[in-house]
């Protein structure tokens, strides 16, 4: 909570302001009852118009502005508790984004998911559900109890105390009757099943396993419906303190009103005024009070936020890298995830003299660059490059549910279709474009299902080489094809990018020009 009490910090001014605004739409219901008791009241009474002109105003202008009063409410604690969730949005981005995937090993990515975008979003209730509207009750309630008092003296007192205790009592016992429980947990558990599901739904409607994904889902499901249930048992005995509380101070304003009439102590308009503010004054507080039984769970979600709401650093960059100097060098370089079964290399890339890793599949080629971009912990050394400067092929990359050429915009949104197509010459794909109907228009549908292997690799190769960077690391671009066309292809690249630094890695053989260096890892 204290993390995401930096958060809050800045936006207190404008949450303290919307509370006081709230509190004054709220105190105008209350001017809206005492106004139209007292104008009922004093109407049985037949007196002339003029008397009841001021009151009949006042409930015009009560009744009006109340709402417009509302809507500014809400302009301003919406606009302060957006700025509080992009901020902690904005860390949860940055956080995740500077972790190593080796970090992430293990995480559920239901739990992921449910942080960056459940937890964060619900954390929020916490001022918009809870402390604003709590804050602005105590507003509105002490106008009416103000204006009791100045009716009653010793009822204002009684009201008054009444009140706050059920300010301060009936949210302790929404808080301590309530339970964190497995709520969130069990939440966690429906994401990653639903995530899970939706990425294996081929493989369940093949071997006949759907209808247990569904009923797992289904338990789940259900363990949610009972905690619900039971915080909703608890903001049942919530509301119930809370009429307990509202009907003693109506049977007390019956009771006082009554009493002070008959001593001549208040004229019989006022009557009505003392019994009926009551209802005005506690009219706001079931949905408050049934909000303070959340109050565990939310802060729950605020502690499972809590590593990610810090303030990440930049590293800075080299001077010589960013004026493009950008011979990528290592040392001794040794990724943590093949220790023992490789030997530390030493190797260079520059412009000119591409690098090629080869060897056989699980050896550690794709874990070297893996280090390079940062993603795996090593030993030795490594050239520190800004990420702006590296064009990355991953084994892992993905295709999109859209045409061929967004597909190849993506790194690049700018190029033209004449750059599109040169590199799709480049990597062979040229001709298989123009004789599609729909040439690069044509939707490649999800992960690319109607490409084969190979185009599919090679499309992504592509997407690459359209961006303008000092270095490119291509892990396994050559991936489904044969050796002569991966051998054509990388003579291509080779030429094409003599002035930029290229490190290929590849399960293939590759011959380059006498300038290339050639690393074959054996493990």
């Amino acid at each position: 909570m204290k993390k995401l009490l930096r958060f809050i910090r800045p936006q207190t001014p404008s949450l303290l302001l919307a509370a006081l605004i709230a509190g004054i739409s709220l105190s105008m219901s209350v001017g809206l009852l005492g106004t139209s008791a007292w104008l009922i009241s004093m109407a049985s009474t037949r007196p002339p118009i003029l008397i009841l002109e001021v009151a009949i105003v006042s409930v015009r202008f009560f009744g009006l502005g109340r709402g417009v009063v509302r809507y500014f409410a809400r302009i301003r604690e919406h606009e302060a508790a957006l700025n509080i969730q992009t901020k902690i949005r904005q860390s949860i981005y940055s956080v995740m984004e500077s972790k190593m995937p080796s970090e992430l090993i293990g995480m559920q990515r239901g739990k992921i998911l449910q942080q960056v975008v459940t937890d964060s979003e619900a954390i929020q209730d916490l001022w918009l559900r809870v402390a604003l509207p709590w804050m602005a009750a105590l507003v509105s309630g002490a106008s009416g109890v103000g204006i009791i008092f100045w009716l009653d003296h010793a009822f204002g007192i009684l009201a008054g105390l009444i009140f706050l205790g059920a300010m301060w009592i009936v949210p302790f016992v929404s808080i301590a009757t309530s339970t964190r429980s497995s709520q969130r947990a069990t939440e966690e558990e429906l994401f990653d099943g639903f995530i899970q599901a939706c990425d294996s739904i081929e493989e369940s409607l093949i071997f006949g396993s759907n209808k247990e994904v569904q009923s797992q889902l289904m338990q789940t499901q259900e363990k949610i419906s009972i905690n619900e249930s039971k915080l909703a048992s608890v903001g049942g005995l919530s509301e119930v303190i809370h009429h307990i509380f509202l009907g003693s101070t109506i049977t007390l304003a019956i009771i006082s009103a009554a009493h002070a009439y008959a001593n001549a102590k208040i004229p019989g308009v006022n009557i009505a005024v003392i019994v009926l503010l009551p209802l005005a004054i506690y009219d706001g507080l079931p949905t408050v009070f049934a909000a303070f039984s959340q109050v565990s769970t939310l802060i729950a979600r605020a502690d499972a936020l809590s590593p990610y709401l810090e303030q990440t650093r930049t590293e800075e960059i080299p001077d010589d890298i960013e004026r493009g100097e950008i011979t990528l060098q290592m040392k001794n370089l040794l990724p943590q995830t093949v220790e023992g079964r490789l030997a530390p290399i030493t190797a260079e890339a520059s412009p000119g003299r591409p690098l090629i890793i080869q060897g056989r599949s699980g050896c550690g080629k794709s874990s070297i660059i893996n280090a390079i971009l940062g993603f795996t912990p090593y030993t030795g050394e490594i050239t520190r490059i800004s990420q702006s400067s590296i064009s990355v092929m991953l084994q892992s990359d993905h295709l999109f549910a859209t045409s061929i050429r967004e597909n190849l915009k993506i790194g690049r949104p700018e190029v033209s279709d004449r750059e599109i197509m040169q590199i799709l010459e480049v990597v062979e794909l040229a001709h298989l474009i123009h004789e599609m109907p729909e040439g690069l228009d044509t939707h490649i549908g999800p992960y690319g299902f109607n490409l084969s292997g190979g185009e599919k690799q090679r499309l992504k190769l592509a997407r690459v080489l359209l961006r303008h960077t000092s270095i490119y690391l291509l892990d396994e671009p050559f991936e489904f094809l044969d050796a002569q066309m991966a051998q054509r292809i990388a003579l291509k690249i080779e030429r094409i990018f003599v002035t930029k630094t290229l490190l290929i890695v590849s399960h293939l053989p590759l011959r380059l020009g006498d300038n290339s260096n050639n690393l074959h890892l054996t493990a």
